[in-house]
């Protein structure tokens, strides 16, 4: 039996498994598609359009839609392409 909840937007899609254990949000909000998967530590991986800040420059910018960008919990890139 699936505890979870799913929610549908003019923005996108949002579906949480039980206790928040995992989220899927699809999200056409940022000038483009992204597909966010978060887990309940705050760890995500975002494919698509994503808003990230150059923590050596502070730089503000967003990734293209042929992206892929994994998260730690504070929100610190671990890992991007391209």
């Amino acid at each position: 039996m699936w505890a979870g909840s799913a929610a549908l937007s003019g923005a996108g899609v949002s579906i949480t498994g039980r206790n928040e254990l995992v989220q899927v949000t699809l999200d056409t909000f940022i000038e483009g598609p992204q597909l966010v998967l978060k887990d309940k530590e705050g760890y995500s991986a975002e494919m698509g359009r994503t808003d990230l800040v150059q923590t050596k420059t502070g730089k503000e910018e967003q990734t293209p839609a042929a992206s892929l960008v994994l998260f730690d919990k504070g929100r610190k890139v671990l890992w991007q392409a391209p």
